[in-house]
């Protein structure tokens, strides 16, 4: 089963490791590496306390990752415009929310 696990480092330096897919399902670790196993370990015992209380257990996920192989800098969209970034290819999110000038 896959999983999509967020991990963030605080202010602090503590990864934060959440997995979005179960709510409340959140660890942490002094390294990414601690972070990692440790949510692991809390979506294993999540899984089992909601098999345990017969709750439906999420499905797993399914993605797919579009590359973008050009794109202008600016584009208009039903009287909005916004621009693009240039584009890194190691990021699926090559784009910004599109604003309205006024």
């Amino acid at each position: 089963m896959k999983l999509r696990v967020l991990i963030e480092q605080d202010e602090d330096g503590i990864y934060i490791a959440e997995c979005p897919g179960l709510p409340g399902c959140i660890s942490q670790g002094e390294t990414r590496k601690e972070a990692l196993k440790n949510i692991k370990d809390a979506i294993d015992g999540y899984l089992k306390s909601l098999k345990k209380h017969d709750e439906p257990v999420p499905p797993p996920i399914t993605e797919e990752i579009v590359e973008i192989l050009s794109a202008p800098s600016v584009r208009t969209c039903r009287g909005s415009i916004y621009r693009t970034r240039g584009l890194d290819k190691s990021s699926p999110y090559n784009f910004e929310i599109p604003y309205n000038k006024k």
